[in-house]
């Protein structure tokens, strides 16, 4: 509980939520990147997978663009993607982000060398 706290208030984090029921069916979060020039910020959701393919996620990642270009003055966003989950990349691609490199890691040791594609969002 105290790490969910600490993790909430030291980062931007924020339900996304049916209109109609207030019902909680995915998240979407801010945190800093560049811990030394406080320029880039990376972005990430997770929706729950009734509701892919709607067109929530990508609403939902327009708000939050909006948000730290315009109130944060956020210079910088990246974000990443599975390189297998295609539903990620189109609503980083509808939302403006430009696909910058793939890295592998190891991150996901359960399932061995994953391949992750990440995309990057100017605010000019």
């Amino acid at each position: 509980k105290h790490v969910l706290k600490s993790f909430i208030k030291e980062n931007n984090v924020w339900a996304i939520t049916l209109k109609a029921y207030d019902k909680l069916i995915g998240t979407i979060d801010l945190r800093e990147h560049d811990y030394f020039l406080h320029e880039v910020y990376e972005i990430g959701y997770s929706l729950d997978d009734k509701y892919w393919n709607k067109g929530i996620a990508t609403e939902a990642l327009n708000k939050v663009i909006d948000y730290a270009f315009g109130e944060l003055k956020i210079k910088r966003l990246i974000a990443s993607h599975s390189e297998s989950n295609i539903a990620s990349q189109k609503v980083l691609e509808k939302n403006g982000f430009i696909y910058t490199h793939t890295e592998e890691t190891t991150l996901y040791l359960s399932v061995g060398i994953k391949k992750i594609k990440w995309y990057e969002k100017l605010n000019i």
